[in-house]
């Protein structure tokens, strides 16, 4: 039985609702940014150039590999990993995006989260992000900026990737 605290709840519902595809997520999320983060090569698909600007004034810039619009080639792919890099994808979306608010995600009252397993994936429900990762990747939603929700979730998503 699934005991999680009513915003918790509605977030869940909110994720699942979404329907989310990688399909569907290349469509809207058109930017690409790579990063390296402790050893581990990231690739996040952002839908506006607000979201690429918020990457680039909060992390180092030696985290950075490249960006490109959705759809060229990359040119990174035998360098610093080697030709059998496996990225982790990340499609960021913006929870607004979905008609959740910045208010919803200050108004949880519980720092608790839950994280579940689903098969192969890993769902983690949390205060200020909800995640689903499957095989490599992840579809993340929480707050369209740089700020806790993003930290929680590469905690999250570094621990186990």
């Amino acid at each position: 039985m699934e005991v999680l605290p009513r915003r918790l709840k509605d977030k869940k519902e909110l994720l699942l609702r979404a329907n989310l595809s990688e399909q569907k997520l290349t469509r809207i999320n058109t930017y690409v940014v790579d990063m390296v983060i402790h050893q581990t090569p990231l690739r996040f698909h952002l839908s506006s150039e607000e979201q690429v600007g918020e990457l680039y004034d909060h992390f180092p810039l030696s985290f950075f590999l490249q960006s490109h619009p959705q759809g060229t080639v990359s040119s990174f792919g035998a360098g610093a990993f080697g030709a059998a890099t496996f990225w982790t994808d990340i499609f960021w979306i913006d929870g607004s995006q979905l008609g959740w608010t910045n208010e919803d995600w200050c108004s949880e009252s519980s720092p608790e989260g839950e994280v579940l397993n689903k098969g192969q994936q890993q769902i983690s429900l949390q205060k200020d992000f909800i995640a689903i990762l499957d095989n490599r990747k992840c579809f993340l939603l929480c707050p369209n900026s740089v700020g806790d929700g993003l930290q929680s979730f590469l905690r999250w998503l570094l621990s186990v990737v």
